[in-house]
């Protein structure tokens, strides 16, 4: 609790500021006078889930791309092809909000690097949805302090990974030809949406798999990105303990 009051702090103070409307405004908009933020807090097998919602304005994703642009923090080709879900990621990059950013998006974006390095610092991870004119969530999920994790194992050449179920979607396999590339980068279609792949041979350098009919591949999530995994074979579940160790002076 230490560690996250100040994300927490921030984060209600923006849906104050910055996300929920004047009464008057809300009126006119058809909405409630007085607006409402609900955070809430629950056990989620091996992680804590908080979740922190306002009914305000929402953010507006072609503000955000602008901004965006404005700074330098994307090319306008970028900003031409992002989505909605990768454009509202953009509050997340430090130096995103200046005093020169527009009402609307002021303050949504001041330290929310920050507060997403403070959290993945603890083992966890961020994930924002927002609707114009209907609100934003914020969604923390936080590992338990505890030593014993649900894992996946696989097998990558010789030797075994543990994948954090907490992380792990579902698994798939699938046909070597479903393969696709977009600039160079494997791809596959999963609902008609492309999802990159990661070769965790090729991540550690190893040989590559000959005679290669299928792919075994592990859909896994973090702050809303999707990623599918491609290992030798699934082994199974298992407990895994994470010894944590400190490091000596460098």
């Amino acid at each position: 609790m230490e560690e996250i009051g100040d994300p927490l702090v921030h984060l209600l103070r923006n849906a104050v500021d910055h996300g929920i409307e004047t009464p008057e405004k809300r009126v006119e908009l058809g909405k409630e006078k007085t607006g409402t933020i609900m955070i809430t807090a629950s056990r989620q097998q091996n992680y804590v889930l908080i979740e922190i919602e306002d009914d305000g304005r929402g953010m507006d994703t072609e503000e955000i791309r602008k901004t965006a642009l404005k700074k330098g923090l994307i090319s306008r080709e970028e900003a031409e092809q992002f989505s909605e879900r990768e454009s509202i990621q953009l509050i997340f990059e430090p130096g995103f909000s200046t005093a020169s950013v527009i009402t609307d998006l002021s303050g949504r974006g001041v330290g929310m690097d920050i507060v997403k390095n403070r959290i993945e610092r603890l083992g966890g991870s961020v994930k924002v949805e927002s609707k114009l004119g209907f609100g934003s969530k914020f969604e923390f999920r936080l590992p338990i302090t505890i030593a014993l994790y649900q894992a996946m194992l696989v097998k990558v050449g010789m030797e075994r990974y543990a994948i954090p179920f907490t992380s792990i979607v579902k698994s798939i396999s699938i046909r070597k030809e479903e393969v696709r590339y977009i600039r160079n980068e494997e791809i596959i279609f999963i609902n008609e949406k492309a999802l990159p792949l990661l070769r965790l041979r090729k991540l550690f350098q190893l040989p590559a798999a000959q005679k290669e009919e299928s792919l075994v591949v592990i859909i896994v999530e973090k702050s809303g990105q999707y990623i599918g995994l491609v290992v030798d074979a699934l082994l199974g579940k298992q407990e895994v303990i994470i010894k944590k160790t400190s490091k000596a002076g460098c």
